[in-house]
């Protein structure tokens, strides 16, 4: 990583956070060589650095939802290329509801996931105890 500014660039990308780390990649993977990215400080120094690994495919609306699905694929994609390796490993999340309530508003985010397109499953508190994640409980 080079501390010297070019003397000129065609792109100029001002913060390197998850958005703009996610604009510089795809314009140098479309073909564009003179990017420049520029951050006050080191990459992921300020606040997307303290999310890494907190990555939800199931958002708010249809469009950040396909967002989010679409960096799971890219970094499962470059976790398996060649180049830098983001240390990407998939995994899942549980939420456990303690009461009716919770467990009505838990019933209704499954729904909007499964209208998104996103796999999510209730499991009881039978199954907790058993490989919720074996296909033999997997639910379509």
């Amino acid at each position: 990583m080079s501390r010297e500014l070019p003397s000129h660039a065609h792109v100029v990308v001002i913060g390197a956070g998850v958005a703009g780390c996610s604009v510089a990649y795809h314009l140098t993977k479309m073909g564009w060589y003179d990017v420049v990215l520029l951050e006050r400080q080191t990459l992921a120094s300020g606040t997307s650095g303290f999310a890494a690994g907190l990555v939800t495919q199931l958002r708010a609306s249809r469009a950040l939802t396909e967002i989010s699905r679409y960096a799971v694929q890219l970094y499962a994609e470059m976790e398996k290329g060649p180049g830098q390796k983001p240390g990407f490993k998939q995994t899942g999340n549980v939420s456990v509801a303690r009461v009716p309530d919770r467990m009505a508003v838990y019933r209704r985010i499954v729904s909007l996931g499964h209208a998104f397109g996103v796999e999510l499953q209730e499991v009881s508190p039978a199954e907790i105890g058993e490989d919720v994640a074996s296909p033999a409980h997997r639910r379509s």
